[in-house]
């Protein structure tokens, strides 16, 4: 019954079945995923719509970023999983897989937590003119907001951190925000490898 207290499942149309991290068993200090997930910044996002205005023409495009979001947690663990090793090769100062999957997962969870009504049009049209973007928003968000709820998750759908690791918030807000000139040198290399996924060729 434990491992049932401690697993919650969504279905996605495309993906199938997503597991997260639920409540039971945490210590008393410790929050869980399925907390992420259910605070405010995270649920708004069920009324953003994913395409924009999109459903006005196309009756069926009506999926919000709240399901796009599950999704890129989801498959940032199927990336996590396949790049772990390799990454193990090249920088062996890589955290435990528990680690990396949860800070990969809380970065596609959040990616778009900055959005604003109709999405990138809101950034195109409003943002622009006070220098920002939904990523810039996002990342401030993760660090002065969400911050100490992300240093208390200590483990995700693959295990347990091992002892002394956490998550940092300034490592999520960093994923998920477009490359500038020397951002990224006090960075290890293996974060640097997982950026491209939310910030290079692959997001396009």
């Amino acid at each position: 019954m434990e491992s049932y207290e401690q697993e919650n499942l969504c279905h996605d149309p495309i993906h199938g079945y997503i597991s997260f991290v639920a409540p039971g068993g945490l210590s008393e200090s410790e929050i869980c995923e399925r907390q992420i997930i259910d605070g405010i910044w995270v649920q708004r996002m069920r009324q953003i719509r994913q395409l924009q205005t999109a459903w006005w023409v196309f009756p069926t495009a009506e999926h919000s970023r709240f399901q796009h979001i599950l999704g890129v947690m989801h498959l940032a663990s199927v990336a996590t999983e396949q790049l772990y090793e390799s990454l193990q090769a090249v920088d062996p100062s890589l955290p435990s897989k528990p680690a990396v999957d949860c800070l990969m997962r809380m970065a596609g969870l959040l990616h778009d937590v900055g959005h604003g009504p109709f999405g990138h049009f809101f950034d195109s049209h409003f943002l622009t003119h006070f220098g920002l973007t939904h990523e810039t928003l996002g990342a401030h968000i993760i660090e002065n907001v969400l911050a100490d709820s992300l240093q208390n998750l200590r483990r995700s759908p693959a295990g347990k951190f091992q002892v002394g690791e956490s998550i940092s918030a300034t490592d999520v807000a960093w994923l998920i925000q477009r490359p500038i000139e020397n951002d990224a040198q006090d960075k290890p290399l293996w974060l640097r490898f997982l950026r491209s996924l939310f910030c290079g060729i692959y997001t396009r």
